[in-house]
């Protein structure tokens, strides 16, 4: 008797882990929404005389700047009143993101450091430096 009920304990716990293992979601399912800009990195260190204006700029793009990631992989960027459509893909098991502008053939990759239902963080290198973009919905 001791023995049926360690197995159906150890039949249990092994259930329990698939359902929660297929509740996981794919960090793809993660992207579509309508994100906002949260903090952005320059990589850089502004100077003093420059960071008022800097963070100026920052802040009227957290307020109007959007991205916007459809579930067929369709996105519309909208900053400082340009909107930009284009593509996205999660690549390299959820490591990349990569982007292309609609009428490019040039593709940006992007390395995730964060995704979240709330919070995607991605960066790339730019001329030595690591520039970081984090969106919230």
């Amino acid at each position: 008797m001791k023995r049926m009920k360690k197995v159906m304990f150890v039949c249990l716990i092994a259930l329990m882990a698939a359902g929660m293992s297929s509740c996981k979601k794919n960090k793809a399912d993660l992207v579509p929404g309508k994100w906002k800009i949260g903090e952005f990195n320059p990589g850089i260190d502004i100077p003093a005389e420059r960071k008022a204006d800097f963070d100026k700029q920052i802040d009227e793009l957290k307020k109007t700047a959007y991205f916007e990631f459809r579930k067929d992989g369709s996105m519309e960027v909208s900053m400082g009143g340009n909107v930009k459509k284009g593509t996205w893909q999660i690549l390299d098991d959820g490591k990349k993101f990569v982007t292309t502008e609609e009428g490019s053939n040039s593709k940006e990759s992007l390395t995730i450091n964060e995704l979240t239902e709330s919070k995607f963080s991605f960066s790339e290198e730019v001329k030595g430096k690591k520039i970081t973009y984090t969106l919230v919905k």
